[in-house]
């Protein structure tokens, strides 16, 4: 079978939390929305009670508002960040190698070897510096600076041709 590509993704802290984040900002919708509708009810509450002279419940849900905020727009960084620390032994020293052929991509370590077929592949994200490929619900990163063999770009149009439903 004729390698068409090649990559070797060492996870590092940045290109794990980006991965989670584009994640995060795709499937936890429904999450994400009812932070911000909790912000809006603590400005409101904030307001309702500034306006009635009691400071200190108003500057209670103003803080409230703003951690609310914070969280519908960084919310996947607690939890990303203590699961990049957890897995960080995990992961491979050397780094995980991907071939990818005209059939199939190969993800390998130094113990282990698993195919990923084209049509396995659900859902395809693109970061700045990664592709994350969701395969049965769990998230494949690939460094885009990582390719010996063949180009991210390249890549990116191959896998558009090769699965076009998992870019939707």
């Amino acid at each position: 079978m004729k390698t068409l590509f090649e990559n070797t993704t060492i996870y590092s802290k940045k290109i794990y939390l980006e991965a989670q984040g584009k994640w995060y900002q795709k499937n936890a919708l429904k999450k994400r929305w009812f932070y911000l509708l909790m912000a809006a009810f603590c400005f409101v509450c904030a307001y309702y009670y500034l306006s009635r002279a009691s400071w200190p419940a108003g500057v209670i849900f103003i803080v409230m508002g703003i951690l609310l905020v914070l969280v519908y727009f960084q919310g996947y960084r607690f939890s990303a960040e203590r699961a990049y620390n957890e897995q960080k032994d995990i992961f491979p020293a050397s780094g995980f190698k991907w071939i990818i052929t005209k059939d199939k991509m190969v993800w390998k370590t130094d113990e282990a070897e698993r195919p990923v077929f084209y049509k396995q592949i659900e859902k395809i994200y693109e970061t700045g510096h990664a592709f994350v490929i969701v395969v049965g619900g769990k998230m494949h990163i690939l460094d885009k600076d990582g390719f010996t063999a063949g180009s991210a770009a390249d890549f990116k149009s191959f896998l558009m041709k090769k699965c076009p439903q998992a870019f939707k």
